[in-house]
Order: structure tokens, then sequence, then C-alpha cells
């Protein structure tokens, strides 16, 4: 059976603890990675801007949508917001972690493959 846990935080598949503790070391993997590579980090998750992480060098900018998985496959979810975001904004991209918690692998997508790849999984209805 698999559980898909869907929040006002946002959607992911096992309980909230553990998505709590793998969104946390994506995050981490990701600012590490991108400082390394000479990029400066801005964690503007808080904002629902549609990506998590601004990231500057010098003139250049990204606009990271982190997403941390327990498994080895990335497959991940993606609110209406993050979708839209990376249907229209060209510095989006989509970092994914995979086995978040024992062996970090960083992975890497632009926007229009995340689009091009996306199906609608879950639809909120609201009845009156």
């Amino acid at each position: 059976v698999e559980v898909i846990s869907v929040t006002t935080k946002g959607a992911g598949f096992g309980d909230p603890v553990t998505n709590a503790a793998v969104e946390k070391v994506a995050m981490e993997v990701v600012t590490r990675e991108y400082i390394e590579r000479s990029w400066a980090p801005h964690d503007v998750s808080a904002l629902k801007v549609g990506w998590d992480i601004t990231m500057r060098r010098g003139a250049e900018e990204l606009h990271l949508e982190v997403k941390g998985v327990s498994g080895s496959k990335p497959v991940v979810l993606l609110t209406r917001n993050e979708h839209a975001t990376a249907g229209s904004d060209p510095l989006w991209r989509l970092a994914v972690v995979t086995q978040a918690l024992t062996s970090p692998t960083l992975r890497e997508y632009e926007a229009e493959y995340v689009v091009s790849t996306s199906a609608p999984h879950v639809f909120r209805v609201q009845l009156s």
C-alpha cells in the first residue's frame, strides 16, 4: 500500500515525520552542493513562490524546487503552484535528492522535462 499524505504544507509519500526529515536532508544536500559550485543560496520556501531556493552566482540566477525521497527512484509530487512555475519560469529547475536518509544522491532536471513528464495524481474536490 502506498501512503500519500496531503497537507497544507505539501504532499508526500509516507508519514509526515519521515517526510520532514527527508525534506530537511534534501535542502541541506542541495544547498551544500551549490555552495561548492560557488552559488549563494537564499531559502524562499516559506514564501510559496513556486520554488524553494533562489541561487545566485554573479549575474546568474536559478530557482530550485527541492524534493527529497527515501527510495532510489526520483518520483515526486509537485503542487499546482510549483508545476505552474515550472511551466512559466525559465530559471526554474527541479533538484531531487534520492535515498535522502541513507545515501543522498542529487539529480537535477530542467523545467521543460519536468512539465512534459508530469501527470495529474491527486485532485482536490471541495463540495458544498
